[in-house]
């Protein structure tokens, strides 16, 4: 069920960090993003002078889903809900988006006509960074082998012009190699900041937060 945006925009922008330690949102596209959407411009700047338009979002809070983060002490605590954010005319804020194919690269420049980015969810792809005055570009690469994985070795070459990169094993040799990476940008005082969450789906309906850090 749609929710207004509030509801994550506010709590990312005053402390993203122990949102995401609690909260899961992820920018899941099972349907694709076309081409026309991601590739508006602003004033029809190429991508390098003024980067991508910011689309406008929806946010769904995911039905009988059960998030859990680390506790205090050991364990596990419940009551974290998962959010999944997605371009839609209908929403009611406006942030960038990267997303993702198949043996493909994209890139953007995130800048000041929005305050939020969601890259599109990672089980496999690798994702760089590269910060400029008031603006980063970031990429999102899914690059195949011939036995039809994905190829860390290969995305780490492609990306070596990249500052920063949060590679496929960096976050998928997790819980036994089934960790799952979203990467969230925050603009706060017209500086990006860049977080990574990390997760697992250990059974049906339950999600564990494995790790949380700002990478930017």
């Amino acid at each position: 069920m749609p929710i207004a945006s509030p509801i994550i925009t506010v709590p990312l922008a005053t402390d993203a960090g122990a949102f995401l330690k609690r909260h899961i949102v992820a920018f899941f596209m099972p349907n694709g993003m076309t081409p026309a959407l991601w590739a508006q411009r602003v004033n029809g700047a190429a991508v390098n002078v003024q980067g991508h338009r910011p689309s406008i979002f929806q946010v769904t809070q995911v039905a009988n889903a059960n998030v859990h983060h680390r506790g205090r002490v050991y364990g596990w605590s419940g009551g974290g809900n998962f959010y999944q954010v997605s371009p839609n005319g209908a929403g009611d804020g406006t942030a960038y988006f990267l997303p993702w194919n198949v043996d493909s690269a994209y890139s953007l420049v995130i800048g000041n006509d929005a305050s939020l980015f969601f890259n599109a969810l990672m089980n496999g792809c690798s994702f760089g960074w590269n910060p400029g005055n008031g603006t980063v570009r970031v990429a999102h690469h899914n690059i195949r082998s011939s036995q039809g994985s994905t190829d860390n070795a290969a995305m780490l070459d492609a990306m070596s012009g990249y500052q920063g990169r949060l590679m496929r094993d960096d976050y998928r040799n997790l819980a036994n190699g089934s960790g799952q990476a979203t990467v969230i940008g925050v603009r706060v005082n017209g500086q990006w900041q860049i977080w990574s969450q990390v997760f697992s789906r250990p059974s049906p309906g339950r999600y564990n937060i494995l790790s949380v850090r700002r990478l930017l």
